[in-house]
Formats: C-alpha cells, structure tokens, sequence
C-alpha cells in the first residue's frame, strides 16, 4: 500500500506518506495562513524523496473537518483532484478523529479551535485500532468541551497514527458530491 494521508482542518499541516505499508514521511508544522502555498510543495517533497510519483498511490486518506473553511477546502481539493484524475481510491475522516487517531486507549474530547473562544469537538473512545465516536460533532465554547469529564485533547497535545485513520476512515459514496464537513452553527 501506498497511501497519502493529510489534514489540514486546523492552523497545522499534518501529512503522511506510507510506502509498501510502511511510514516513510511525517510533516507535522504549524502554517502561517500559508497552507495553500505550502501543501502543494510539501506532498512534492514527500514523494521525490521517496522516488513515488502520484498515480503510484493506492489510497488517499484526508480529513473532512470541522475546521478552517480555508484548510478544508485545500486539502480536499487536493485529495479530489488526485483521485480523479489519477483514479485513486478516496477515503476521508472526522478531522477530530484523525487529531486524536494517536492516543492510547480511552476516552477523549477532541478539540479544534473555531472562533471567538468556541470550538469544534467530538467525544470519542479508542480501543486497540478503533476509534468510535460517543457522541457526534459540536460547536460549543473551549470551557463547555473542558467540562465533558474525559481526556482532553486541544492544539498543544495532537497525536496522529497514521494507520489508525487509515483503518478509521470510510469510503465516500460520491467524489463529485464530496464536500467538507463545516459544522458552524450560528451564535
């Protein structure tokens, strides 16, 4: 398996490169409001190091948000255009899952940072590769999601497993009606 596996839902990139099922490239980097300009360069890097070409993918895994209107449109973008053109199968997962796809098992709150003091997040429970969700995706203020009773996880503590969003995400049903997952409620 080759596969490419990206979120870009918050202010970091995260990429990842698995060749022959192995991990061969991990980019994990805060931007600064530059992830359309850095993504592209970044996914060019990770397969000339790795002497890959994009239609030697077999499997592109991205985060479908909530998250930054801005980040979510590129990276499926991205992920849509490689799939089509390429015919390479499209997987995609709650960003919130795939931020917390890297911890131990347990319950987790998952967070991202929205607006004005509110976040987006997401129970969930990880057992061995699994990660299910306890509740569905909200938007809510950051203390609201700090009072849930379970692990936190926020900016400064992502973990990321690679494989475990691989085994995590779904198939999507339709790449022309793939769209991302906003979720922005009104205050």
């Amino acid at each position: 398996m080759n596969a490419l596996v990206m979120d870009t839902s918050t202010s970091y990139i995260f990429l990842y490169l698995i060749k022959n099922g192995k991990l061969v490239y991990k980019f994990e980097e805060e931007g600064k409001n530059n992830h359309s300009e850095k993504l592209m360069l970044v996914i060019e890097d990770a397969l000339k190091v790795n002497e890959l070409k994009v239609e030697d993918l077999t499997l592109i895994v991205t985060g479908i948000g909530p998250g930054s209107y801005t980040g979510l449109r590129i990276s499926l973008t991205i992920a849509k255009v490689f799939a089509w053109t390429k015919k390479i199968p499209l997987k995609v997962i709650p960003s919130l899952m795939f931020l917390g796809s890297g911890q131990t098992n347990g319950k987790y709150v998952v967070t991202n940072k929205a607006k004005k003091g509110y976040v987006y997040s997401l129970a969930i429970e990880i057992k061995d590769k699994k990660i299910n969700e306890s509740g569905k995706e909200q938007y809510m203020s950051l203390e609201e999601a700090k009072t849930k009773g379970i692990s936190f996880i926020g900016e400064d503590n992502y973990v990321i497993d690679p494989f475990k969003v691989i085994a995590n995400a779904k198939e999507i049903e339709s790449l022309h009606d793939l769209g991302p997952n906003y979720l922005r409620e009104a205050i």
